[in-house]
């Protein structure tokens, strides 16, 4: 990335911790890529299939704790146990 685009991602980053103070999460994904050396963009702006597979496990690892806890919730509201 370009210097400007590094600074704008960054920017975001910076809000992160308000932003979590208002909603259920938010995450910091700028090393995501961190420990792979395969190629995972297209472009400057594109991701290939693989780095998109790295971002979804992510993601579906930081929200499992609100899918069981909601799963369990309505359990209970529905007289389930």
């Amino acid at each position: 990335f370009d210097l400007i685009t590094l600074e704008t991602l960054n920017s975001f980053a910076d809000h992160l911790e308000t932003l979590s103070n208002t909603c259920s999460g938010a995450y910091d994904y700028r090393g995501i890529f961190d420990e792979t050396s395969k190629s995972v963009f297209f472009d400057k702006g594109h991701i290939s299939d693989f780095g998109n597979d790295i971002i979804s496990e992510q993601i579906a690892r930081d929200i499992q704790e609100f899918i069981d806890w909601n799963y369990l919730l309505l359990r209970s509201r529905n007289g389930y146990h």
